[in-house]
């Protein structure tokens, strides 16, 4: 449970990957990721979204690079997550 915490703050984080792709390439103004504990589900959401596809598309591909180790996590970020 903790780590999935740290692990959404990193992705989350102002000047973070989510912040810099979406809101950055604007998509989105904004984005959120919640661990609902009691049934057992992450919620996605996205706020005054200009392209939907486009935002999911893009967060997809920031968890894909993560999850395939394209994309390396930064020990500040991490750090900063804590």
């Amino acid at each position: 449970h903790a780590s999935l915490l740290v692990a959404i703050e990193y992705l989350t984080a102002l000047e973070g990957d989510f912040w810099v792709k979406l809101r950055g390439a604007g998509l989105t103004y904004g984005s959120s990721i919640q661990n609902t504990t009691e049934s057992r589900l992450l919620k996605f959401g996205l706020f005054k979204c200009t392209d939907v596809a486009g935002a999911v598309a893009a967060a997809t591909q920031i968890l894909v690079d993560y999850a395939s180790g394209e994309a390396k996590i930064s020990e500040v970020g991490l750090e900063n997550a804590k």
